[in-house]
């Protein structure tokens, strides 16, 4: 039978239009026309579900259909969406298994299923191919060594914080693959930076990450150690999240073993005397407070020689020398058998790095001197008539005063009884005797001895000395002119 062609005609006529209406429809129910065999690319923008909120992780998500524009002119062009629907109208999964952000402008494709299988297609979503790596933030579950890797989860932001999302891997390139000893070190729930991994789903390499304090104030809350004490921190900088109130200083090179309990100090961080125990941040003093090298003190009874007594020690700053070791700590010595009276100030001298019998000792370095008079020198004069003296002043360690007492005796005298008279040798300046006490004998007073018969004759001894010899005569309290007389010798010519 032969088929009119206007009949022919008429039928392509219905089938284009049934076409036509069933591309209309397939656009209003938010799917696009495709044939089998075939994965037609459509540009999409993530969306919520109708009824449901955007989902703050996950790989995932809801897609409305875009229609996009630019005027068709080199040079930049500003673009205009048209999006299908105000929701979702299908959902997709990123083909990464990524979080993107509401909104995220992807391209999307459909999936028949597989062969041999009853289910349903399914829509997948890539995002367009860019030079820039795709960061992402993250946050530890877990610690990290340094160099290592460590369990984490992608953070995201909700519009009013950031949530937890999907489970990734965060690495440290320069220790895992870069073959170096790492770069970065964490405890769970520290945050960063990361960049997928090329080839992988949920790898991630560390741009940049929280990590301890890189270096801290600190004081001690115990002496050192060997070479390590316990501190408290005072303050922190260089990046980084304020270790625990209390930590552990490291003095690796044993210059610190006078620092003790109040010394203050600063401390830096080293991730990699520390790779594997990133909870224990390892921190190694730079520079500290030390025990004073010198103190002073008053002494509170003499030293003479002895270890010297005190009751209170002051710290005589130097540098980082600042600290007083306090009294009950200390060991006082006087090795060089310095002097001091009472009230005295002292200056001690450390003698030992380190404790000695469990205290610090110190040396009596320097004392108060006393100004004192004293005879550099005697000697005779050229005219024989008297002895010269040269004196000075001198800065002198006393832990003594003496009363005064006799030293050189310059005139002696002796009783004579029942003499008619007697000779002595005198001075030949002295020509005058006008009193003498202590005579012992019969008349045992004090009396007056004045000038008769004096100078009888001079002459020279054996010494070359010249002297006098002298008549004296004697007046008794009683006037009596003619009893005792004395004999008067003198203690140098």
């Amino acid at each position: 039978m032969t088929v009119p062609l206007a009949n022919i005609r008429r039928l392509e006529a219905l089938e284009e239009s049934a076409a036509t209406q069933e591309r209309l429809v397939q656009s209003l129910r938010g799917r696009q026309p495709h044939d089998a065999g075939k994965r037609e690319v459509y540009l999409v923008a993530t969306a919520a579900l109708d009824g449901f909120s955007y989902p703050g992780a996950g790989d995932t998500f809801g897609v409305t259909f875009l229609d996009r524009e630019f005027t068709p002119a080199t040079g930049s062009q500003a673009i205009t969406d048209h999006p299908r629907s105000a929701n979702a109208q299908v959902v997709a999964r990123n083909l990464t298994g990524q979080y993107l952000p509401e909104g995220t402008i992807c391209l999307c494709f459909f999936q028949e299923p597989p062969p041999g299988t009853t289910g349903k297609g399914k829509w997948w979503l890539f995002t367009p191919i860019d030079t820039e790596p795709q960061l992402v933030r993250f946050k530890l579950t877990a610690s990290m060594s340094t160099g290592g890797s460590a369990a984490a989860v992608i953070r995201t932001w909700t519009g009013a914080a950031y949530a937890d999302g999907a489970a990734i891997t965060v690495i440290d390139w320069w220790g895992v693959s870069g073959g170096g000893r790492g770069m970065w070190q964490g405890v769970s729930g520290m945050e960063g930076w990361a960049a997928l991994r090329e080839g992988t789903e949920s790898t991630y390499e560390i741009v940049w990450m929280e990590q301890y304090a890189f270096a801290v104030e600190f004081t001690l809350t115990s002496d050192f150690s060997s070479t390590t004490a316990t501190a408290s921190v005072t303050a922190s900088w260089e990046q980084g999240v304020e270790p625990t109130e209390t930590i552990t200083v490291h003095d690796d090179l044993g210059e610190f073993t006078d620092a003790i309990t109040g010394c203050k100090g600063v401390a830096l961080r080293s991730e990699y005397a520390d790779a594997g125990t990133p909870a224990t941040p390892y921190y190694k003093v730079i520079c500290c407070q030390r025990v004073a090298l010198f103190l002073q003190a008053a002494l509170t009874s003499p030293m003479c020689g002895d270890a010297p007594q005190v009751s209170a020690i002051t710290a005589e700053t130097q540098g980082h020398f600042v600290v007083s070791p306090g009294l009950a700590n200390t060991t006082l010595l006087n090795s060089f058998l310095h002097r001091g009276l009472s009230g005295d100030s002292v200056l001690l001298k450390r003698t030992f790095k380190t404790k000695a019998a469990g205290k610090w000792v110190y040396e009596v370095l320097d004392v108060t001197k006393h100004a004192t008079a004293v005879i550099t020198g005697l000697r005779l004069k050229t005219d024989k008539s008297a002895i010269e003296g040269n004196f000075a002043t001198a800065a002198l360690e006393i832990c003594t005063v003496a009363a005064w007492a006799d030293a050189i005796a310059l005139v002696s005298a002796s009783y004579v009884s029942n003499v008619a008279n007697a000779t002595g040798v005198i001075s030949q300046t002295k020509r005058t005797i006008y009193a003498l006490a202590d005579v012992s004998g019969a008349d045992s007073t004090v009396i007056t001895l004045t000038q008769k018969t004096f100078v009888t004759s001079v002459a020279t001894d054996s010494d070359s000395l010249n002297k006098i010899t002298f008549t004296a005569y004697v007046y008794s309290p009683s006037g009596d002119t003619t009893t005792d007389i004395i004999g008067l010798t003198t203690a140098c010519p």
